[in-house]
């Protein structure tokens, strides 16, 4: 009889599979693994899964922080044309010479379009990035119970 047709226990479960119904993981090198424990995304152990999935995850948040920030920079360009635009329509006469010429200033238009623009691309960014955080964190989630009903 084949090395393949015997009983092996799973390292993670302690259950009895036959040989050719477990694996060895490609990263961690756990073996005999049972199928159950494999990930069918990552191709590895639930364990190992479980890592890539809070490595993505921590980069995810990252991520979000810097369009957040983004936004903000937005935002506030955004406002600054607001102010300039309000001030330019109502109070010309009252603008200093150095302000007149400015290149912020004249093309005000473009400024604006340009930052409501970027304040739409990061809402878009952000709508995604929360969505892909909320998946990650329920399989995140799911392999916690998974691994505490195992224990007991």
């Amino acid at each position: 009889m084949s090395q393949e047709g015997k009983a092996v226990t799973c390292v993670i479960c302690g259950k009895k599979i036959q040989g050719q119904k477990a694996f060895a993981c490609k990263r961690c090198r756990k073996t005999p693994v049972c199928f159950e424990h494999m990930d069918r995304e990552y191709k590895v152990c639930s364990g190992c899964a479980a890592e890539e999935r809070l490595t993505l995850y921590h980069t995810l948040i990252t991520q979000e922080r810097n369009v957040n920030s983004f936004l903000r920079l937005m935002q506030f360009i955004l406002a600054l044309v607001v102010i300039f635009y309000g001030v330019k329509r109502f109070l010309y006469e009252l603008v200093p010479d150095l302000l007149r010429v400015n290149v912020f200033f004249d093309h005000l238009i473009l400024w604006g379009g340009i930052s409501l623009a970027g304040v739409a691309f990061c809402y878009i960014l952000l709508i995604s990035q929360r969505q892909k955080i909320r998946e990650i964190e329920d399989k995140i989630q799911d392999h916690k119970a998974s691994t505490k009903y195992l224990r007991r």
